[in-house]
């Protein structure tokens, strides 16, 4: 008799080989995207029913979640929780819970091997079941027993809670603290030694917050300075840095400002706007003095930066912006991709009058 695959473990040998992971139409269909779409996925050399049932399970809840919603939660797994949630409503596909969607992409992933959500498999029985046979001691024992906890567990709540507000009050105290030690060193007033009047400043460069972007406040300066490309970290310890770029093509040295974050922006730094750096997603453009991407990037550059053979947000193909794609593991051709890309904003500053601030 051939044995059962197990979902999850299918889907967890995939993660953790980098193997393939491509949702299907039909079982022997076409790949697809759109996970509503979709009615099978392939897991390296097998395929499953995207309603089968794993052994993964809510607190609580005696049935196993479907492959679908696990697949979905691995494929949103850089995304931040309000970003995923926003996903899951948009696909109308039931979210996990914080701790329990940490739980499963570190199974998932191979950091750990097991999880207080995950049904053992095969003989195994959990202790929860059957205490009835055991001796009163034992259940005496179970009475007082406690879950352990560690660093990551201990500070976790029962519910989904947004700190998003602490990082942009953190945020405005330490541009408060910089701006009274120099003017130099601040989002609120990014002016270049050349003088302050408006046709003097430094150009500034918008950044994608996402956490999909592959250019983001860690990596932009080594890239764009140096020519090499260091797989971003999800933080930062400022949300702006500056660049000071030899341009043969302007003919002096010109500081650039790079942000990604406009809250603090005043009604003329869009004067002064060259480029935006964008993940294909519009709401990154909400808070933009032109929250329309068609409208956009007709005022200033646009880049959509991808790995190679990475597939674009279908709604990027309307937007003017150009699309460069950066190799995940060889690095000979950083320093060309950077040049490029220099190269592409000086060419679009000369047509829109730098040259002459």
């Amino acid at each position: 008799m051939p044995s059962v695959i197990d979902p999850l473990e299918a889907l967890r040998a995939a993660c953790v080989q980098k193997g393939v992971i491509e949702l299907l139409e039909s079982e022997d269909g076409t790949p697809t995207e759109d996970i509503n779409i979709a009615q099978y996925v392939r897991l390296n050399d097998k395929t499953l029913s995207l309603n089968s049932t794993t052994r993964f399970k809510h607190a609580g809840d005696e049935n196993g979640v479907n492959l679908r919603q696990v697949i979905f939660c691995w494929l949103c797994k850089d995304l931040n929780v309000a970003e995923y949630i926003s996903k899951c409503e948009e696909n109308d596909i039931e979210d996990f819970p914080f701790l329990e969607r940490a739980d499963l992409i570190a199974y998932l992933e191979g950091s750990v091997n097991e999880s207080q959500f995950i049904e053992p498999t095969g003989g195994e029985t959990r202790r929860a079941k059957g205490r009835d046979e055991f001796s009163p001691a034992l259940k005496r024992i179970y009475a007082a027993e406690k879950p352990l906890i560690n660093h990551n567990t201990v500070l976790h709540g029962t519910k989904t809670i947004d700190f998003g507000y602490v990082r942009k009050e953190a945020q405005q105290m330490f541009l408060q603290k910089n701006s009274q030690q120099t003017n130099r060193q601040t989002v609120a007033s990014p002016a270049s030694s050349h003088g302050s009047g408006s046709r003097n400043r430094d150009p500034i460069i918008l950044l994608s917050p996402s956490a999909s972007a592959i250019l983001n406040m860690s990596n932009i300066k080594d890239f764009l300075s140096n020519g090499r490309f260091e797989p971003p970290s999800a933080s930062s310890d400022s949300n702006f840095l500056f660049i000071n770029r030899t341009s043969p093509r302007l003919g002096r040295t010109v500081r650039f400002a790079f942000v990604d974050s406009t809250e603090r922006f005043k009604p003329d730094y869009w004067d002064r706007v060259v480029a935006v750096f964008t993940t294909g997603q519009a709401w990154q453009f909400k808070s933009y003095k032109w929250s329309n991407p068609n409208d956009l990037f007709q005022k200033v550059k646009g880049f959509y930066v991808s790995y190679a053979n990475d597939n674009a947000p279908a709604a990027t193909k309307s937007w003017n912006i150009e699309k460069v794609s950066i190799d995940r593991t060889h690095r000979f051709r950083d320093r060309e991709i950077s040049e490029h890309i220099w190269d592409s904003i000086e060419k679009w500053m000369l047509a829109h009058g730098w040259a002459r601030r």
